[in-house]
């Protein structure tokens, strides 16, 4: 398979209309220097995925049926000042037939959907196709300073904008009927100017260095990464009118530490997501959890007034479910997630179908279980298996606090 992969990837730098090449000696031209503006202007296959840092990858994105994929092209237009990103749709028997020799014809892929703007950040990011393979899903910026998250159909070729031109969406999923995203909410504080006084004691270095950070506009992947988030979830195209609360304050989601967007999972039925919340205050016993020693992570320590405050990189977050319903989170695992601690797995999770277990991903498991069988062992490390936390009234793992330590 991965031969093969990489036969289609080679494949379709053949296809694809690289745009912006020089003239050659066949049309009538005189041959000449490959430029500065011919580099800046020809395409180059990508994907950037925002669970992965942003970080620029080549690899085809299959439909669930598997009879289409995917491949995103980039491009810089000089005169214009702008990047612009194209998603192409493929035939996967097509292209197959033609790598493997049973056909003559080449595959021409078809435009599905192109944006520019003029941006440090990608212009198209977080490409997946949904359940049904007739529609794709991704964040785009098309034109505006803000990433909006877009559906297109594979059938007609329409591009809807889900959300609004005024918001900077982050991260999103959908399942079914429903939608989850987050948008930008606040910007890390700013110092006052001049030579005013400022108290420097509950500030971060980061923030007495650089006190006035770029903005959304300017702004590339690890600036975006610092803003607070807001959760937003759609119904049938209706915004539900839910205030998100964790813990009795407003529910504010941040990514986890090098990563750029948080963590969202709906559940199959509809009811509830997991994601990642940050703690209010370091619980007693989450010292126990030792920092990745190569990365920097400090310990957690109880009552690190800083540890917890917004614009900390390593802040600690926990694994919630909040309910659709009623808008509340409420905690899955008695623990932190291990990225906050400079352990770079992973960091998500994924529904059962039957809406009552999920399967987390780089967490650390509560240091005890108080005693209830079945539960799993104390730990000193993150987990790296993944590990079923169940959401029902008769699991061991449950949604609801219990006065039990670590049955959560």
């Amino acid at each position: 398979m991965p031969g093969r992969l990489a036969s289609t990837v080679l494949l379709s730098l053949l296809v694809l209309p690289l745009r912006g090449l020089p003239a050659r000696a066949a049309d009538g031209a005189d041959p000449r220097a490959f430029t500065v503006r011919d580099a800046i202007e020809l395409s180059s296959i990508v994907d950037y995925s925002v669970s992965l840092e942003g970080t620029a990858r080549v690899a085809p994105v299959f439909s669930p049926d598997r009879r289409y994929f995917l491949l995103i092209t980039e491009r810089g237009i000089l005169a214009g000042d702008r990047i612009e990103s194209t998603i192409w749709l493929f035939d996967r028997q097509a292209t197959d037939d033609f790598v493997r020799h049973r056909s003559a014809v080449r595959p021409v892929p078809r435009a599905l959907a192109t944006l520019s703007a003029t941006s440090n950040l990608p212009v198209v990011s977080g490409v997946r196709w949904l359940a049904d393979s007739a529609r794709v899903a991704f964040l785009g910026k098309n034109g505006g300073p803000n990433q909006r998250l877009f559906i297109a159909d594979v059938k007609t070729g329409g591009l809807t904008a889900v959300t609004g031109s005024d918001a900077f969406v982050t991260a999103y999923d959908i399942r079914g009927d429903t939608i989850a995203y987050t948008t930008v909410i606040t910007a890390p504080p700013v110092m006052p100017p001049g030579d005013e006084m400022v108290v420097v004691s509950e500030k971060s270095l980061a923030s007495l260095l650089y006190p006035e950070p770029l903005s959304l506009e300017d702004g590339e992947w690890d600036s975006v990464g610092s803003y607070a988030t807001a959760l937003h979830v759609q119904r049938n195209g209706r915004e539900l009118p839910l205030a998100f609360r964790w813990r009795g304050r407003p529910l504010k989601l941040f990514p986890t530490s090098w990563a750029v967007s948080p963590t969202l999972a709906i559940a199959p039925d509809e009811s509830s997501l997991i994601t990642l919340a940050p703690v209010a205050e370091i619980p007693p016993g989450w010292e126990a959890y030792p920092p990745q020693p190569d990365m920097g992570s400090p310990r957690l320590q109880p009552g690190d007034r800083q540890a917890v405050a917004e614009d900390n990189f390593y802040k600690p977050q926990q694994f919630v479910r909040v309910d659709l319903r009623t808008g509340e989170a409420s905690p899955l695992v008695d623990a932190p997630a291990a990225r906050s601690l400079g352990y770079l797995a992973p960091t998500t999770a994924f529904w059962l179908a039957d809406s009552r277990r999920a399967i987390l991903c780089n967490t650390f498991l509560p240091p005890a279980t108080g005693g209830e069988a079945g539960g799993p062992p104390a730990r000193s490390s993150p987990s790296w298996t993944w590990r079923r936390a169940r959401c029902g009234p008769s699991s061991l793992w449950r949604c609801r606090p219990s006065a039990r330590r670590g049955a959560t």
